[in-house]
């Protein structure tokens, strides 16, 4: 990732809970409940907020980031705190159950982050294999952009993946700046057929609607997120869009090859 100055995070000043509520408004954005361990129980969650300085004097909203991408009923709810891969590391993140929103300072906007390039270049592509989502493939591009996105591009003509295809381009004509581009071409496992991408995985069951896939919730069962940024927060809290510093994962991931 590219260094900057580690920005100072601002407090926000948290709202009490609404009774019996699993998410509700808070100052500067939401809070959830849902993913807190407990089964919403309780008090604690996380919370998505438009708050605290980015390293460029801007406001991160990871709020306004979330609802542009489609809200929860995409990227489901939050299980992290915001946290950073190291210290200085110019982009915060947090996690989701079917992603992770990267906030960009210089384009001053919240995106998904390359989460499956990630995973494989951690080395779980058999463990994700083995729940049921595609490995990793290599294409002929031999590292140019241009050819790359044409040949992963045409994995998805696959006429029996047609659902799959026309929701990878709901989002536009250019889907991979949104989702990346396609990890592997689609497969099916039994009654469930499933698209890789670089940042999300999307799935339909029975030949039913497409959905976006559990890889956030992946990520943590995989040991890619660890450590102090999954512990719930109270909504009370001062400190709600203070960051945390990732656990390192067994194997450091490569860099990615395409952004």
């Amino acid at each position: 990732s590219a260094q900057a100055p580690t920005p100072t995070p601002v407090a926000t000043a948290g709202v009490a809970e609404p009774s019996g509520a699993l998410d509700y408004d808070i100052a500067n954005g939401h809070f959830y409940k849902q993913a807190n361990g407990q089964g919403g129980a309780g008090e604690t969650g996380f919370a998505v907020e438009d708050a605290g300085l980015d390293g460029n004097g801007n406001t991160i909203k990871m709020g306004s980031g979330l609802q542009q991408l489609g809200g929860v009923a995409v990227l489901g709810y939050p299980i992290s705190r915001r946290f950073k891969n190291v210290p200085d590391d110019a982009f915060p993140y947090q996690a989701f159950q079917n992603g992770v929103l990267q906030w960009a300072p210089v384009s001053r906007s919240a995106r998904l982050a390359n989460l499956m390039d990630e995973l494989h270049d951690a080395g779980y592509d058999p463990t994700l294999e083995a729940m049921g989502y595609p490995r990793w493939q290599p294409d002929s591009s031999g590292g140019d952009y241009t050819a790359a996105r044409r040949e992963r591009l045409s994995w998805l003509d696959d006429p029996s993946y047609a659902d799959l295809k026309e929701y990878y381009f709901r989002s536009g004509p250019n889907p991979e700046l949104v989702y990346g581009l396609p990890s592997a071409p689609p497969r099916t496992y039994g009654w469930i057929r499933v698209l890789r991408a670089q940042r999300f995985v999307f799935a339909s069951y029975n030949n039913g609607p497409v959905v976006t896939a559990l890889v956030g919730d992946a990520a943590k069962k995989l040991g890619q997120f660890s450590g102090e940024m999954l512990t719930p927060q109270h909504p009370a809290d001062t400190n709600l869009t203070a960051w945390m510093v990732k656990s390192a994962p067994a194997v450091a991931p490569a860099p990615v090859v395409y952004q």
